[in-house]
């Protein structure tokens, strides 16, 4: 009697580990393909809205000493707002933004107020100099206030905003400056002592 030869239960197993395993990897490739693609999709719609959004700003440029930049100069808008020489408020941008944000940070503001919003070195439109210094970005700063004939401003910074005008506290138009929600440079530990406080702020 001939004898019927069958595959091994082990081996059976196994089998159907690997058809099962190559059909997961399958699954999660395709899926991963299919993720990325909308993502990429979403991601240049995003970037092209971006762009328009950035192009719909009255935007002005300005050539200085070591190159470019690129600012708002927007004049009160509201009713009671009619000054020959209106209060004027230089707002600073900060890490995720340009003149757009610089801008938006106080647009409520804009009604009785002259907004000068620029956009810090690196960033949409404006050139670096030197070494991008914090006291190289607040010379910048006060070149473009001396292109403008502005004599003193309020000057707010937000978040990495901060830094140029902690540094133009010293340096900038006389007037009073706020920081929001700001992010000052670390001090090293040799130093962290003699920090001064500013405005109620503490060392970091």
């Amino acid at each position: 009697m001939r004898r019927t030869s069958s595959t091994p239960e082990p081996q059976k197993n196994r089998a159907g580990y690997v058809r099962w395993g190559r059909c997961l990897l399958g699954s999660t490739a395709l899926a991963a393909t299919t993720y990325m693609g909308v993502q990429g999709i979403r991601c240049r719609r995003a970037l092209h809205d971006a762009v328009d959004e950035l192009a719909s700003y009255p935007v002005k440029t300005v050539h200085l000493s070591y190159g470019e930049i690129v600012y708002l100069d927007i004049m009160p808008t509201g009713s009671s707002s009619v000054y020959s020489d209106p209060p004027v408020i230089l707002s600073l941008h900060g890490l995720y933004g340009g003149y757009d944000q610089a801008f938006e940070n106080v647009r409520e503001l804009s009604k009785h107020y002259r907004i000068i919003a620029p956009s810090r070195f690196g960033y949409p439109g404006s050139a670096v100099a030197g070494e991008g210094s914090p006291k190289e970005q607040a010379a910048a700063l006060m070149a473009l206030l001396d292109i403008l004939n502005i004599e003193q401003v309020y000057v707010l910074g937000a978040s990495a905003g901060g830094t140029p005008l902690f540094v133009s506290l010293w340096i900038i138009r006389n007037g009073p400056q706020v920081l929001f929600s700001s992010a000052l440079p670390r001090p090293g530990r040799k130093n962290h002592e003699s920090c001064p406080r500013v405005w109620g702020l503490l060392p970091l």
